[in-house]
């Protein structure tokens, strides 16, 4: 928004729960991005008073913040990601008071990784009965969410589809030589649930590398919780793969496409569940941007952009025999696989183009301008 001639602001009123070397700034700018922790603090307490005062504290200053803001700069509109409804209330109230546009963003089924209690179905209740309706429009990542807020939606609101969102200059000038001197499968994403289907890719690739026996694979992101990472240990153990998989921890965001550009090609095998149904994989929209060919699952809305042998090779989820069928198909013919890889960078660059959508969600503004 900001390459297309808009000031933006971000306020971040939680602090994160994981930190890096580069997250200890309260404020500060990011590509031209002016942003700010209202917590006044990057980090976690480790008490439960303390998080409580902190979260109460965000809310507060980023109230504050843009009551300063509105005093010297007229907000066309607030953008909210966040979905706990006494977090987002107050800023709800702060818009209406002020007659600016209050929009919710959101990319999977709300409260969807919690222990369903008491408490977990009354924040759901308040959030679609009493939040939901209270917004001016809704960005959402997929149909199926589209579908799912509907009912809860005020009829003279709207609510669109904003798909994954990729950067094509990140991976333009994807030169650099790889670390790792051996051919790779990359697979980037979650270590300790069964959100990207982990068990599922170890599976496949032990039957890839019994064809292809130079071939590695690497993982990438953060496993430095041994005790929930010690079932992908154990798996790999079993299958007697422990110099085959390598992992790499958490990389930042600038190490990033190096690795997945010098991979052979990226993995993707998502299972077929309620979390594959209702959101998107980011990731997804930075293995098609580097041309490499791509290995995915047909779930959720996956199949509606990528179609097996034309943009990408698509297994069937849950199937570790199909998907390494796939990886299979891609190396035997690389010729043909990288062309299909082009085919995927097309798509990004177009589609999943981040001004692209930007621009999408510009004119969307435009139409609920109070």
């Amino acid at each position: 928004m900001i390459e297309l001639g808009h000031d933006v602001r971000v306020l971040v009123i939680n602090p994160l729960k994981q930190q890096s070397s580069k997250s200890n700034q309260i404020s500060g700018q990011f590509n031209g991005i002016k942003f700010k922790y209202t917590s006044l603090t990057t980090k976690w307490p480790k008490s439960i008073l303390s998080k409580l005062s902190i979260q109460i504290k965000g809310v507060y200053n980023g109230l504050r913040e843009l009551s300063l803001l509105n005093k010297t700069k007229i907000i066309d509109a607030l953008i909210v990601p966040e979905y706990y409804p006494l977090k987002v209330f107050p800023f709800i109230l702060f818009t209406k008071i002020n007659k600016i546009t209050i929009l919710h963003e959101y990319n999977e089924f709300p409260f969807l990784n919690q222990e369903d209690t008491l408490l977990k179905r009354l924040r759901l209740k308040i959030y679609l009965r009493w939040i939901v309706p209270k917004y001016d429009g809704l960005f959402l990542i997929t149909k199926a969410l589209l579908n799912y807020y509907k009912p809860y939606i005020n009829k003279r609101r709207l609510a669109t589809v904003v798909p994954i969102m990729v950067e094509p200059d990140r991976f333009v000038s994807c030169t650099k030589a790889s670390d790792y001197k051996f051919q790779y499968i990359a697979y980037c994403g979650s270590m300790y649930t069964n959100k990207d289907g982990l068990l599922i890719l170890i599976e496949a690739f032990s039957l890839v590398v019994k064809q292809y026996q130079n071939l590695h694979l690497i993982l990438i992101g953060d496993n430095s919780n041994k005790e929930k990472f010690n079932y992908i240990v154990e798996k790999i153990n079993s299958l007697k793969l422990s110099n085959k998989i390598h992992f790499t921890g958490r990389v930042s965001r600038d190490e990033m496409p190096g690795l997945l550009c010098n991979a052979r090609l990226l993995a993707l095998s998502r299972p077929d569940n309620i979390q594959s149904k209702g959101g998107f994989p980011t990731k997804l929209g930075e293995y098609l941007a580097t041309g490499k060919p791509v290995v995915v699952t047909a779930v959720g809305e996956i199949p509606e952009y990528l179609v097996d042998g034309e943009n990408s090779f698509v297994a069937e989820p849950d199937d570790h025999v199909s998907f390494s069928e796939k990886i299979n198909e891609a190396l035997k013919d690389y010729d043909r696989a990288s062309t299909i890889g082009k085919n995927g960078q097309e798509l990004a660059f177009g589609v999943f183009n981040y001004k692209v959508q930007a621009q999408k969600m510009l004119n969307f503004i435009d139409e609920t301008d109070l």
